[in-house]
This record gives structure tokens, sequence and C-alpha cells, in this order.
């Protein structure tokens, strides 16, 4: 199977355009799925621009997981909300993060959740540095240095909660197995896809 990896489209700042340029791109490349890893847009517009890739891609599917950029404007709740309604309505959409593996081929298989920059590595709460998820994210708003970072790490812990139930299952069915996250897990990666390879459980850990 041949995947078209795309991240970091931030749709909402492209020109109308660019991002027509790019959708029929997407409509005349040679490929068999789709795979987005993220900061598709804001909320305000992610509906549309999620409904004009899915159109673009169509009929193949379009795997997809969020990232901070894709709450801007509203909230963790209510965009979750909105984005399992507009995959009821366009059924080539496929959020990662909410079941089992997706078999891409005879060997491989497909896995993801959004990730989160839980703020484990360098200085944490004693960063001076800000934060832009802090006033454009409704759940973070008002939140002080402290109670910041113990949201991050609650979004961190939910994504590695999911990917410990997820691999070994995947790992022992499959030969290979791509992830997909928003959030690179390890410090200085600089990759939203990587691949792991196991003969079985018992070398994943």
């Amino acid at each position: 199977m041949k995947l078209a990896w795309m991240t970091d489209l931030h749709l909402d700042r492209a020109t109308e355009s660019s991002r027509t340029a790019f959708l029929r791109q997407l409509q005349d490349e040679t490929y068999d799925a789709a795979l987005i890893t993220g900061d598709v847009s804001d909320a305000h517009q992610l509906q549309t621009h999620l409904d004009e890739l899915a159109e673009a891609c169509a009929p193949r599917t379009v795997y997809f997981v969020l990232g901070n950029h894709d709450f801007y404007q509203s909230s963790f709740a209510k965009v979750e909300r909105r984005v399992a309604d507009i995959c009821l309505a366009r059924h080539n959409l496929k959020h990662l993060g909410k079941g089992g593996p997706i078999p891409i081929g005879q060997e491989s298989a497909l896995i993801g959740h959004r990730g989160w920059a839980d703020g484990r590595a360098g200085w944490g709460n004693r960063s001076a540095a800000r934060n832009p998820d802090r006033e454009r994210i409704a759940d973070f708003r008002g939140l002080s240095n402290e109670k910041m970072f113990q949201k991050m790490g609650e979004l961190g812990k939910e994504s590695a909660a999911y990917f410990r139930r997820s691999l070994p299952y995947a790992l022992n069915c499959y030969r290979n197995v791509w992830i997909a996250t928003h959030v690179p897990p390890f410090t200085g990666n600089s990759l939203a896809v990587f691949c792991v390879k196991s003969s079985g459980c018992e070398n994943i850990f």
C-alpha cells in the first residue's frame, strides 16, 4: 500500500489559490490512502477543510490524528464531538485513536493517537516560555503554570495509555506497525510517523 503522508497543513493560513492547487494535486496523485498527522486547520475551519480533503482524496481513505492547532479557538470536547460528526458524514474520513489497528498491506498495520507535549523534557512548569496553546485552547485558558503542565501531562498519559493497549495486540498480529502521532514521542525526534518492527509481543518492552 502506498500512503500519501501529510502533516501540519495549516490550511487556515493558506491562500485560496494555494489550497485549491494542493487539493487538485491530491486528486491527481497516485496513492492508496492518505495519512495526516495533525494541524489540519483551526477549530473554526476544521470541518470545512476536512471536508475538502475527504473530497479531494475520495474514494481513498483519509486517516488522521488531530494536532494542537486543530483545537485553537475551541475546546477539546467540542472539537472531538465535531470531528465525530464529520466522520459519520464522510465515510472515507477515519479518525485514528478510536479503535484497533488498521491493516495496510499483508504484513503491516496503522495505529495512531494525537499525542501531546507533556512538558516532561526541559524545565517543565518552571519554564518562562509562553505556549500559545494557553491562550487559544479553552481548556488551558487562565490556568497557572502548574495547572497547565498538569493538564498537558494528563493528555500525554492519555495518548501513552492508548498505545500501551494497542501496540501489544498489533505487534502480535503484524510484522510492521506504523504509528501516527502529532507530537513526536522522543526528545529531538522531528518525525511524526515511525514504524515498529517485531515478530511478537515479547520484543516490545
